[in-house]
């Protein structure tokens, strides 16, 4: 199952989809593979990011962010997929 990161500036929506494709509207939405997307966000808690609970959601960027906590969550991130 393939993944589509869909972005509005510091908005961003992570969604399991069959084909990677981002989805347009609420069925595609709720055809996304929300057991992933628990498996995923499970492995980001394990390694000290916590996201949105619920698939749909949209995730946000924090403006005072620092480089080192941008860095964190993306090795975060790569660990998390590598091990789906």
């Amino acid at each position: 199952m393939a993944c589509a990161v869909q972005v509005v500036g510091a908005m961003f929506q992570v969604v399991f989809t069959p084909d990677g494709a981002p989805t347009r509207n609420y069925r595609e939405l709720l055809a996304a593979d929300r057991g992933r997307y628990d498996v995923f966000r499970h492995e980001l808690l394990r390694r000290g990011v916590h996201v949105n609970a619920y698939g749909a959601a949209c995730w946000f960027v924090a403006a005072a962010v620092t480089e080192d906590e941008v860095a964190a969550t993306c090795a975060a991130v790569d660990g998390a997929f590598a091990a789906l």
